[in-house]
Parts: structure tokens; sequence; C-alpha cells
């Protein structure tokens, strides 16, 4: 029986034939999908292999920016729906307004009554 590490499915098992004619169990780790936008699906410029991510320090692994899980486009679209929501409620600026719901599941959970209750 292998060790008890091997058995799980995180590991993924290759069985190569070897020059001598023995059949091996070779355990690699699993390598992990690219990192992509939570709103676009883009692909974003992070590392994603475990294997490299595990030696870099925090600030590589993921930016410092709010909403890491964006894409800095999307990123910069929630700051200034953020941004046009404040104007609209707090000093009734009509401006043509409709609520993003593919944005709004980045706010905080109930941004919107606490907006619309300052007016």
């Amino acid at each position: 029986m292998v060790n008890r590490q091997l058995r799980s499915t995180t590991i993924k098992r290759l069985i190569r034939k070897t020059p001598g004619g023995k059949v091996v169990t070779i355990y690699k780790p699993k390598k992990t999908g690219k990192h992509i936008c939570g709103r676009c699906g883009q692909v974003l410029n992070m590392p994603y292999d475990q294997r490299k991510v595990r030696k870099l320090s925090k600030s590589e692994k993921i930016p410092s920016r709010p909403y890491p899980m964006l894409c800095s486009k999307c990123a910069e679209e929630v700051e200034r729906y953020k941004a046009m929501a404040d104007v609209t409620f707090k000093f009734k600026f009509d401006a043509n307004f409709k609520r993003d719901l593919t944005i709004e599941k980045f706010l905080q959970k109930g941004w919107f009554k606490k907006i619309s209750a300052s007016k």
C-alpha cells in the first residue's frame, strides 16, 4: 500500500514504463488553473503554478489594490460605479443610472441600503 499522502486525489498519478521493463507510478502535484477575472473572464497576470507560488512573497502573489479578483478594467468600473452611486443618492444628482448586477456582487453587503438611507 502507498503512503497515506499519496492516496489523495489532489496528486496526479502517472504510470510509466522504465527502461528496465518495470511499470512505475509517478506522483506529481496537479497544476492549478490560470486566474481569471470574476466579472469578464479575462486571464489575470498573476502566478498560478503552486510550486512557484509557494516561494513568492504575498505582494508578488496577489495585487495590493482593491478587488484583486477582478482585472484592472473591471476594478476601475466598480470604483466608478460606487462613486456614481454616492453622487446619485447623496446629492440627488439626476444621472442616467442603472444598477449593474455583475458589479454589485463585488461590493459590500447592504451597500445600496446604506447609501439610499442617507438621502
